[in-house]
Protein backbone atom coordinates (compact mmCIF):
# COMPACT_ATOMS: atom_id res chain seq x y z
CA UNK A 1 0.00 0.00 0.00
CA UNK A 2 1.47 3.54 -0.93
CA UNK A 3 0.21 6.82 -0.13
CA UNK A 4 0.65 10.47 -1.12
CA UNK A 5 3.24 11.67 1.39
CA UNK A 6 2.56 15.50 2.86
CA UNK A 7 2.85 16.92 6.09
CA UNK A 8 0.71 16.58 9.18
CA UNK A 9 -0.90 13.89 11.03
CA UNK A 10 -0.59 10.07 10.07
CA UNK A 11 -2.00 6.58 11.78
CA UNK A 12 1.17 4.02 11.23
CA UNK A 13 0.23 0.09 10.69
CA UNK A 14 0.36 -0.66 14.42
CA UNK A 15 -2.04 1.59 15.21
CA UNK A 16 -0.01 4.55 16.69
CA UNK A 17 -0.25 8.27 15.31
CA UNK A 18 2.06 10.49 14.51
CA UNK A 19 3.41 13.89 13.17
CA UNK A 20 5.24 13.90 9.83
CA UNK A 21 7.41 17.03 8.98
CA UNK A 22 9.31 17.82 5.63
CA UNK A 23 12.79 17.96 6.75
CA UNK A 24 14.96 19.75 4.59
CA UNK A 25 18.53 18.20 3.10
CA UNK A 26 21.19 19.25 5.85
CA UNK A 27 24.92 18.85 5.56
CA UNK A 28 25.49 14.59 5.78
CA UNK A 29 21.94 14.24 5.37
CA UNK A 30 19.51 14.22 2.53
CA UNK A 31 16.00 15.45 2.46
CA UNK A 32 13.72 13.38 3.76
CA UNK A 33 9.86 13.03 5.51
CA UNK A 34 10.43 12.29 9.45
CA UNK A 35 9.94 13.40 12.64
CA UNK A 36 12.13 12.93 15.96
CA UNK A 37 11.36 8.87 16.05
CA UNK A 38 12.30 8.45 12.60
CA UNK A 39 12.42 8.24 8.58
CA UNK A 40 10.00 7.32 5.91
CA UNK A 41 10.28 6.78 2.14
CA UNK A 42 8.15 8.90 -0.27
CA UNK A 43 5.28 5.97 -0.51
CA UNK A 44 5.23 6.15 3.04
CA UNK A 45 6.91 3.04 4.28
CA UNK A 46 9.40 3.47 7.46
CA UNK A 47 13.18 3.33 6.56
CA UNK A 48 13.80 2.19 9.96
CA UNK A 49 11.46 -0.19 11.25
CA UNK A 50 12.08 -2.98 13.24
CA UNK A 51 9.13 -4.99 12.57
CA UNK A 52 8.43 -4.88 8.73
CA UNK A 53 5.80 -2.53 7.77
CA UNK A 54 4.42 -1.94 11.74
CA UNK A 55 5.90 1.94 11.26
CA UNK A 56 4.22 2.47 7.97
CA UNK A 57 1.81 5.25 7.06
CA UNK A 58 -1.15 3.73 6.47
CA UNK A 59 -4.12 6.67 6.93
CA UNK A 60 -3.52 10.79 6.71
CA UNK A 61 -5.56 11.93 9.37
CA UNK A 62 -5.03 15.46 8.86
CA UNK A 63 -3.25 18.71 8.61
CA UNK A 64 -0.59 19.75 11.79
CA UNK A 65 -2.62 21.86 14.23
CA UNK A 66 -1.67 25.70 13.99
CA UNK A 67 -1.56 26.86 17.07
CA UNK A 68 -2.67 30.31 18.53
CA UNK A 69 0.45 31.71 20.30
CA UNK A 70 -0.89 35.32 20.51
CA UNK A 71 -2.44 34.14 24.22
CA UNK A 72 0.23 32.45 25.31
CA UNK A 73 2.52 35.37 23.99
CA UNK A 74 0.29 37.79 26.05
CA UNK A 75 0.93 35.66 29.38
CA UNK A 76 4.73 35.51 29.09
CA UNK A 77 4.36 39.26 28.52
CA UNK A 78 2.50 39.56 31.71
CA UNK A 79 4.71 37.62 33.46
CA UNK A 80 7.85 39.25 31.85
CA UNK A 81 6.66 43.04 33.03
CA UNK A 82 5.66 41.86 36.13
CA UNK A 83 8.95 40.15 37.28
CA UNK A 84 10.74 43.55 35.64
CA UNK A 85 8.75 45.86 37.62
CA UNK A 86 9.55 43.81 40.64
CA UNK A 87 13.53 43.61 39.57
CA UNK A 88 13.46 47.16 39.22
CA UNK A 89 11.99 47.83 42.50
CA UNK A 90 13.88 45.51 44.05
CA UNK A 91 17.07 47.81 42.33
CA UNK A 92 15.89 50.81 43.73
CA UNK A 93 15.32 49.20 47.11
CA UNK A 94 18.81 48.09 46.81
CA UNK A 95 20.40 50.91 46.04
CA UNK A 96 18.37 53.09 48.94
CA UNK A 97 19.79 50.45 51.37
CA UNK A 98 22.98 50.81 50.00
CA UNK A 99 23.00 54.72 50.35
CA UNK A 100 21.54 54.16 54.05
CA UNK A 101 24.72 51.73 54.65
CA UNK A 102 27.15 54.31 53.17
CA UNK A 103 25.53 56.86 55.69
CA UNK A 104 25.47 54.63 58.63
CA UNK A 105 29.38 53.73 57.88
CA UNK A 106 30.18 57.63 57.60
CA UNK A 107 28.37 58.42 60.93
CA UNK A 108 30.05 55.38 62.50
CA UNK A 109 33.33 56.77 61.22
CA UNK A 110 32.15 59.97 62.99
CA UNK A 111 31.27 58.38 66.02
CA UNK A 112 34.62 56.06 66.14
CA UNK A 113 37.15 59.07 65.21
CA UNK A 114 34.98 61.38 68.53
CA UNK A 115 35.49 58.59 70.52
CA UNK A 116 39.32 58.68 69.62
CA UNK A 117 39.06 62.19 70.65
CA UNK A 118 37.68 61.68 73.87
CA UNK A 119 39.67 58.66 75.00
CA UNK A 120 42.70 60.81 73.98
CA UNK A 121 41.41 63.62 76.16
CA UNK A 122 41.06 60.90 78.82
CA UNK A 123 44.17 59.41 79.02
CA UNK A 124 45.61 62.77 78.76
CA UNK A 125 43.71 63.60 81.91
CA UNK A 126 44.64 60.48 83.65
CA UNK A 127 48.26 61.48 82.85
CA UNK A 128 47.66 64.71 84.34
CA UNK A 129 46.17 63.67 87.82
CA UNK A 130 49.17 60.64 87.81
CA UNK A 131 51.53 62.74 87.80
CA UNK A 132 49.74 65.51 89.97
CA UNK A 133 49.65 63.02 92.31
CA UNK A 134 52.90 61.26 92.10
CA UNK A 135 54.22 65.20 92.59
CA UNK A 136 51.68 65.13 95.50
CA UNK A 137 53.49 61.77 96.79
CA UNK A 138 57.04 62.77 96.38
CA UNK A 139 56.13 66.09 98.56
CA UNK A 140 54.29 64.25 101.30
CA UNK A 141 57.47 62.01 101.78
CA UNK A 142 59.77 64.82 101.54
CA UNK A 143 57.40 66.90 104.49
CA UNK A 144 57.68 63.34 106.42
CA UNK A 145 61.38 63.29 105.61
CA UNK A 146 61.86 66.80 107.03
CA UNK A 147 58.99 66.27 109.68
CA UNK A 148 60.99 63.19 111.04
CA UNK A 149 64.17 64.76 110.68
CA UNK A 150 63.21 67.70 112.70
CA UNK A 151 62.04 65.25 115.66
CA UNK A 152 64.79 63.15 115.90
CA UNK A 153 67.06 66.85 115.39
CA UNK A 154 64.56 67.64 118.88
CA UNK A 155 65.24 64.70 120.66
CA UNK A 156 68.52 64.92 120.42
Amino acid sequence: MSVQMCEGIWRMRDGFVTTIYWMPETEGHEAHWGNYLGEWNSDGTSTCSKDAGSEDLVEYLGPIPKTDWSTEIDRLKGEWQTEFTAAQQLRSENERLQAEIERLQTELRGYAAETHRQLRTLQESHNKVTANLQAEQRGEREGFRIAIGMILEARS
